[in-house]
């Protein structure tokens, strides 16, 4: 019976040392993980938050937007600067050409027919009324009709009726986004790299601020149409940021949209060769040049900021998802480490 005791304890013995044995090397095993991971840090946590980086285009996409957009090598800049000459140039002619015409055979029957019809009060709700209801589309725009009111009313009036539609279709989309159409504009953000890029820039509002990011979205290079819709998504955007910012920062397309639409008919009469008044076209032209160089000015500030910002953001979410997974595998080491010696002092009693 004693060697029969002395040989079950030296058993038990030689288990619970295999079993800590055993405990050990899987604790090690998930330090060694954890310490890899800490040191790979930036790596994995991309890696691992790869569904938020940005979809990127393919196949002849990918390779137009490469030469015309982001020219790595001397040949592709070269490619790109002939490419945009010729498109500049390309529309420069059909401008030069088609508009004139198009002034004097359509729009200007139109309005006369237009004015004979219909009193400047009828016409100013339908003005109103079609740029509070087309945004609505995703595809259409108001911005004709926005040339229609600098053609028919005098600037100042034109940019009132058009700043106050304006207002009103961007206030319906913003509730309508927030309450009603939440989960499928989600959706809608994730289909291309720009929207995308717009998604990762509404989850910084925390850091950079509501006023900063609604404004540098309003001036960055994203449609109108649904970027109200976006807005409205983000529940740190309160309602008042989101109008007054909405409203001073549309204050300068929308005014160069009117005075565009009150310039036409001096324009075509300039490609015509037919000036009345130079004085009048020369300040058309040079206030119109002027505003297309700050509107272009800045988009291009705006989309460098929002870039850095976008960096900023999924840097951060990077830095806390490998903060998340190294807390995790301290976690997973402490209870590996925890059950190894309950294990052996469970075999030694």
């Amino acid at each position: 019976m004693g060697a029969i005791s002395s040989d079950a304890g030296q058993q038990g013995s030689s288990n619970a040392q295999a079993l800590s044995t055993e405990e050990f090397e899987h604790a090690d095993a998930a330090g060694y993980h954890r310490q890899d991971r800490d040191q790979q840090g930036p790596t994995v946590a991309a890696r691992e938050s790869s569904s938020d980086a940005e979809p990127k285009p393919k196949g002849f996409r990918a390779k137009l937007h490469q030469v015309t957009c982001a020219p790595s090598g001397t040949a592709q800049k070269i490619m790109c600067a002939f490419f945009w000459i010729a498109v500049i140039v390309a529309s420069g002619v059909m401008f030069a050409i088609i508009f004139p015409r198009f002034i004097e055979h359509v729009v200007t029957p139109f309005i006369a027919l237009l004015r004979r019809k219909l009193t400047p009060m009828q016409i100013a709700a339908v003005i109103f009324a079609a740029i509070v209801i087309l945004p609505f589309s995703l595809v259409m725009s108001g911005m004709p009709f926005v040339w229609l009111a600098g053609i028919v009313f005098d600037y100042w009036l034109a940019l009132l009726i058009v700043m106050a539609a304006s207002a009103v279709g961007m206030s319906l989309q913003y509730w309508l986004a927030r309450y009603i159409f939440h989960e499928r504009i989600e959706r809608f953000l994730q289909r291309s790299p720009k929207r995308h890029g717009l998604a990762v820039t509404l989850r910084a509002v925390d850091m950079a601020g509501p006023w900063k990011v609604v404004a540098l979205l309003r001036l960055g290079p994203f449609p109108y149409h649904w970027l109200n819709y976006a807005l409205g998504l983000c529940p740190s955007i309160k309602y008042p940021v989101y109008i007054i910012c909405s409203v001073v920062t549309e204050l300068l397309p929308r005014g160069l949209q009117v005075f565009f639409g009150r310039s036409m008919e001096t324009l075509a009469d300039l490609l015509r060769g037919r000036v009345r008044n130079p004085g009048v076209a020369v300040y058309n032209v040079v206030v119109l040049l002027l505003g297309i160089v700050l509107v272009v000015l800045s988009v291009v500030y705006s989309k460098r900021l929002l870039r850095k910002l976008e960096a900023e953001e999924l840097a951060k979410e990077q830095a806390e998802a490998a903060a998340a997974a190294a807390a995790a595998d301290d976690v997973e080491a402490a209870q590996s480490g925890g059950s190894a010696d309950a294990r052996a002092a469970a075999v030694a009693a």
